[in-house]
């Protein structure tokens, strides 16, 4: 998360994770990130796993000066 004046930037490694899995909104000032990363159809027996999977969510309280209309997200490489 930085700022430089004019914009808000918010980065999130999301490997695993489809568009479809990932949901972000804004409700009165606060940014809400919310997704999942589903567990692989076929259960693997694991020596040692160290990959989380479920749902998790993250809010961001925003500045006042930020506009919502102006907010846009993408999600490249596992990263949004």
């Amino acid at each position: 998360l930085w700022e430089d004046g004019q914009a808000v930037y918010v980065e999130m490694d999301l490997p695993g994770v489809a568009l479809d899995d990932l949901d972000v909104a804004i409700h009165k000032g606060r940014l809400t990130i919310k997704w999942q990363r589903k567990a692989p159809e076929t259960p693997q027996r694991y020596t040692h796993q160290e990959r989380c999977y479920g749902e998790f969510k993250r809010a961001i309280v925003l500045d006042e000066w930020v506009d919502p209309a102006a907010i846009d997200a993408s999600l490249r490489d596992g990263v949004l």
